[in-house]
């Protein structure tokens, strides 16, 4: 069910204000097979994980547009394989390199 749910992140789970909000990325993990020093223990070989990073200017930013919706009570959609984990991390410290941030959303993207 991973392109139904591609669909909804794509489409239905939107940011309607993106003021605050720096760049999100739903990334999945890359070739275990190929990548030999991958070795995050979360993965389940039964369904294909999605991760969203998200990276906002501040925490209120974040908690306006998209933590204030959050009902971790709600029961896991039909594409999701288990509730929702979530964690919101604080820079401690940063690195800025010299290529650029991507200018435009993916295509397909809302």
């Amino acid at each position: 069910m991973e392109d139904q749910f591609l669909q909804y992140w794509s489409t239905r789970a939107r940011v309607a204000d993106r003021s605050g909000l720096v760049a999100e990325f739903l990334s999945s993990p890359a070739d275990r097979q190929r990548l030999v020093w991958i070795n995050w223990s979360g993965l389940d070989p039964r369904w294909t994980s999605f991760y969203n990073v998200g990276m906002w200017r501040d925490e209120a930013a974040f908690q306006d547009q998209i933590g204030r919706f959050i009902d971790n009570s709600r029961p896991p959609q039909a594409f999701e394989a288990a509730p929702r984990e979530r964690v919101l991390l604080v820079p401690e410290r940063w690195r800025v390199g010299a290529s650029p941030m991507l200018a435009i959303d993916a295509v397909g993207v809302r």
